[in-house]
């Protein structure tokens, strides 16, 4: 049995926008890549309503067959939400549409850890007759219910299958029928449970959490600016977009370090490099000044540790080398 050989949630690639894509006809799975997401969300569960057993066949075969023509050399990360596993209709999702191309799934409803533990066993076995590592598709938990919100460290540790996670939020959707809040554009009513979901992803290691989407006006590109600062602020790292496309620019860009906090960041990572220099060089009986010299002040060692995790976050993006 092949052993897997695939990233952990730690060390994961950054994922700052994932466009939710309807899967309706090939031209729009096709155009779904234009847009400049990182990641495409093919939707497979609940794309409209009614969404016949015949009609969602018809949509898994044009994922199929879009996959089939890729040639491995697109940028686009690509996941399916699917039906959960307690709808019975998991396997028959994935099986139809596994692929090399296939990054995972986002898996709704989930209700707890068992939810993933099922979902994994599902994944494993397909994979296995897929001829692809096991672990290789990676499991989105959707926290919809309350339960999940409460069990969201239990779920984000169920499987290293779940390497993207963070809190959600919906304007009058699954989090209504769960918490019966009201939806505003400040998300005051949404804090806590992104905070809380937030610090149980990063207990358990995940280094670029991600959170729900946008629930406002599809043409108030302030208030989707507006929210994605606010969820970078708190420390997510990417979200969810749709269903304009256009909002996809400007999320890349709230989520993408920018030129002045990169040169901030280096400078610290200098400034310590060079007063270590500075100290190296006094010892061996050079008189190269002292650390506080090369510093001009003082900087923590988590400040400095800071630096270069973010840092790494902006190699991890590619916007630095």
């Amino acid at each position: 049995m092949p052993a897997p050989t695939v990233p952990t949630a730690a060390d994961v690639k950054p994922l700052r926008t994932f466009l939710f894509n309807n899967t309706f006809s090939d031209e729009e799975i096709e155009r779904s890549t234009t847009y400049g997401a990182d990641a495409v969300i093919l939707d497979l569960e609940d794309a409209c309503v009614p969404f016949p057993e015949e009609r969602r066949r018809q949509c898994r075969a044009r994922v199929r067959r879009y996959f089939d023509g890729l040639d491995g050399t697109q940028k686009t990360s690509f996941f399916a939400r699917v039906r959960g596993v307690q709808t019975g209709y998991l396997m028959t999702d994935v099986a139809d549409i596994i692929s090399p191309h296939l990054s995972g799934i986002l898996l709704p409803k989930v209700t707890g850890p068992e939810s993933i533990h099922g979902a994994d066993a599902v994944l494993s076995g397909l994979e296995v007759q897929a001829g692809l590592p096991m672990g290789t598709l990676t499991i989105i938990p959707l926290l919809e219910t309350a339960q999940a919100v409460r069990l969201s460290y239990e779920v984000v540790t169920a499987s290293p299958r779940v390497r993207y996670m963070g809190g959600m939020n919906s304007e009058f959707g699954d989090h209504f029928q769960a918490l019966g809040y009201k939806w505003s554009p400040e998300s005051t009513e949404s804090l806590y449970f992104l905070e809380k979901v937030l610090c149980d992803v990063r207990a358990a290691g995940m280094a670029y959490p991600i959170s729900g989407m946008w629930m406002g006006s599809g043409s108030d590109t302030e208030g989707v600016r507006r929210f994605a600062q606010m969820l970078r602020d708190m420390g997510y790292r990417g979200m969810f977009v749709g269903p304009n496309p256009d909002y996809v620019g400007v999320v890349n860009d709230v989520f993408t370090p920018q030129p002045d906090e990169i040169a901030y960041w280096q400078q610290l990572v200098d400034l310590v490099d060079q007063a270590e220099r500075a100290e190296a060089a006094q010892q061996e009986g050079i008189n190269f000044g002292s650390p506080d010299d090369a510093l001009g002040t003082v900087v923590h060692a988590s400040i400095w540790e800071s630096a270069k995790l973010a840092l790494k976050w902006a190699r991890d993006l590619g916007v630095v080398d």
